[in-house]
């Protein structure tokens, strides 16, 4: 790990939420509509968490930081938008995640829950949990993963399927199509709850369901999406023992290979997003062994020069967010083996 890398994270999260002003410190809104952004701050509490492994461990500064985006995701997302600010579901201040967490999109007729975004939170406290070594973060993940699961699955044709969004009060689908990713999302997330869990029987039902679908779909995986591709690719690679990870991880590998051929990652900024390409990087850090194959390698660090003076052209959070964690993918990195 270079300092420079350390240093243009801390850069980012300085510039996204605001330089560390000691006790107290609370992260600075995103917008005026919106303070908090689910997606971005599953990264953002990642980031820290990271940083905190950089720093040895040793300073509590970045998990206080990161203590500090939780509280208010759990009371700005975990609540109705409006004054009296009323959790959601059965939330309670103690059990703050009972009802799910809002996507935090800005207009409110576009909010909503999104299962990706939600196991995106559940893999953030629980990486916080080992962080902390404290049960509380991996046992709010269960409570969520519990509470919101029946809703987004349901049963078709003997089959569980999955809607892509629910609203608000997780109480009608808004989109009912399934999301390509959702169930190894669901699979892979519930497992590594399991993993921190005292209780080994937590989540059996969810992952079992998760596991249904999963052997359903992952022999006729598919993609041409940079994002898709490379949370595919780290979602393998935290079990790539198992088969279907074996299966998808060498057909993700086969379609980035495609979208290279086809010139899609070298064409005009116009045409591209950077976090969906900083979603790609990541996911190849983690699944592919770089200092064994220079072509991967040097597709990742021209990924991360063509952006890093880019960082902010799009927004103020997510972008950036998605760039320090490719950059510094500590907390995100299983370190279970490569599929190259």
């Amino acid at each position: 790990m270079s300092a420079r890398k350390v240093q243009v994270v801390q850069k980012i999260l300085d510039d996204v939420y605001g330089p560390y002003t000691g006790p107290g410190w609370r992260p600075a809104a995103f917008s005026g509509r919106s303070r908090r952004y689910l997606w971005s701050d599953a990264f953002g509490v990642c980031n820290y968490i990271s940083m905190h492994y950089a720093a040895g461990s040793k300073d509590q500064q970045y998990l206080d930081q990161a203590d500090a985006v939780i509280d208010d995701v759990h009371e700005t997302l975990g609540c109705y938008r409006g004054k009296d600010k009323k959790r959601l579901g059965a939330a309670t201040d103690e059990h703050p995640l009972l009802g799910g967490l809002r996507i935090g999109k800005e207009d409110p007729d576009d909010d909503g829950q999104y299962f990706h975004y939600l196991t995106k939170w559940m893999f953030a406290l629980n990486r916080m949990k080992i962080a902390r070594d404290d049960d509380k973060y991996n046992r709010w993940a269960i409570e969520l993963a519990e509470s919101v699961h029946s809703k987004f699955v349901r049963v078709e044709g003997g089959r569980p399927r999955m809607f892509w969004k629910l609203s608000v009060d997780l109480s009608c689908p808004m989109t009912w199509s399934e999301g390509n990713l959702d169930p190894f999302d669901g699979y892979v997330t519930y497992r590594l709850l399991l993993e921190q869990s005292r209780n080994a029987m937590a989540l059996q039902q969810e992952i079992s369901e998760m596991k249904a679908m999963v052997a359903r779909k992952y022999m006729v995986y598919s993609s041409s999406d940079e994002l898709d591709l490379g949370e595919a690719l780290w979602l393998c690679s935290w079990f790539p023992d198992d088969n279907w990870a074996q299966v998808v991880a060498h057909k993700s590998i086969a379609c980035i290979d495609e979208l290279y051929a086809e010139g899609r990652l070298a064409r005009s900024q116009a045409t591209r997003l950077m976090f969906r390409e900083m979603g790609l990087t990541m996911g190849m850090r983690c699944a592919i062994n770089l200092n064994a194959h220079d072509k991967w390698r040097a597709r990742v660090d021209q990924l991360h020069d063509f952006w890093e003076d880019k960082l902010y052209t799009r927004d103020r959070d997510i972008s950036p967010l998605m760039y320090a964690s490719s950059v510094l993918p500590i907390v995100f990195e299983p370190n279970r083996g490569y599929f190259l």
